[in-house]
């Protein structure tokens, strides 16, 4: 298949295996599963495609599958958002 427009976003937890070597498996679990899951309200709220999820790895798109012509649902607004929720 061919999908014009498409864009999409990869996030990256910056020092996360640092990070995670000094804190509980447990906690990096809770970290990962509250900021995720604060990541997945915003995809379906905006319409975005969840591609995968590995590790500290998220991966969005726009466009794909479905065309998306709406403004407020970019990826880069996404990005903005994903950050102001981990912070």
């Amino acid at each position: 298949e061919h999908h014009s427009g498409v864009t999409v976003m990869f996030t990256d937890i910056k020092g996360f295996t640092a990070l995670s070597s000094k804190i509980s498996p447990q906690e990096v679990v809770d970290l990962l599963n509250s900021m995720y899951s604060a990541f997945d309200e915003i995809i379906v709220n905006w319409q975005l495609y969840k591609v995968e999820v590995i590790g500290d790895a998220y991966f969005v798109s726009a466009g794909c599958p479905q065309p998306e012509n709406v403004e407020d649902r970019r990826p880069d607004r996404l990005a903005m958002r994903a950050v102001e929720v981990a912070l």
